[in-house]
């Protein structure tokens, strides 16, 4: 699985004019706070920077269970598709 700060990244392209910095884990909430605010996408550039960050979180969640459900699907495939076939004495169930 990717690294949570990944799909956070991918999250703030988003919502940000630039992605969060590889860094953002080490720097302090203000910081934080300063970045998302200097970044945020002209829409949302009103918006309190927690409560973007907030928007952030919960579309980097959603991207990560989407991410999941993608792997369990292809990995479902490779059972049903090239294991299965080869494998006939193994109980799948």
């Amino acid at each position: 699985m990717q690294d949570p700060l990944h799909y956070l990244q991918l999250a703030s392209s988003h919502f940000l004019i630039t992605t969060l910095p590889d860094n953002w884990y080490d720097i302090t909430v203000k910081k934080q706070n300063e970045f998302i605010a200097e970044n945020a996408w002209e829409p949302f550039q009103d918006t309190d920077p927690a409560e973007l960050l907030d928007h952030i979180h919960d579309l980097s969640e959603t991207l990560k269970k989407v991410a999941w459900g993608e792997r369990q699907a292809v990995l479902k495939e490779v059972k049903d598709v090239v294991i299965k076939p080869f494998i006939r004495d193994i109980d799948w169930n």
